[in-house]
């Protein structure tokens, strides 16, 4: 997918911060996504951007249950234990944070999901699957990479906001 100049020079600025005038996205995108400072437990789960992200995610949210929906649902686990030792991996429905593939995971599911008031880290995310979620989230902020990786941070005090970010 090519993205126009407009598009990448606002992905490019928004990872340093620039034009996020929310206090909560600023930090977010600047402490959480595009953090390249190593985490205390990299050196225990896989080298791979997506799963130190997840990582990043799990210790930014601390969220009590997690639904996986993935056909290789290991290194997301463990991913998530070395973050968080005390979260229960579920698949009920009301998780407080979803890891999804977005291959394994039907796009209507997702409303579901984020109305009942979860976060959602989505593995390659389609741009079908972005509409669907921006149409569906009352609230909250959708982080946006505009490749693969789709994040929705669905907390009620927070403004419905969408952000093209690099990470």
């Amino acid at each position: 997918m090519t993205l126009s100049p407009l598009t990448l020079f606002r992905c490019m600025r928004h990872r340093r911060g620039f034009g996020i005038h929310s206090p909560f996205a600023f930090r977010f995108v600047t402490e959480v996504l595009a953090q390249r400072l190593p985490y205390y437990g990299y050196a225990d789960i896989s080298g791979d951007p997506r799963i130190r992200l997840l990582f990043r995610l799990t210790v930014y949210f601390r969220p009590t249950t997690v639904a996986v929906f993935s056909s290789e649902p290991q290194l997301l686990c463990q991913a998530i234990h070395k973050a968080s030792p005390g979260t229960h991996i579920t698949n009920t429905s009301r998780p407080d944070f979803i890891v999804a593939d977005a291959a394994d995971f039907p796009p209507e599911a997702y409303s579901r999901f984020i109305a009942g008031g979860a976060s959602a880290l989505i593995l390659n995310a389609l741009p079908a699957t972005r509409r669907e979620i921006a149409s569906k989230i009352p609230h909250g902020m959708i982080f946006d990479n505009r490749r693969s990786t789709l994040v929705v941070a669905s907390l009620s005090h927070l403004p419905r906001q969408d952000f093209d970010v690099w990470f």
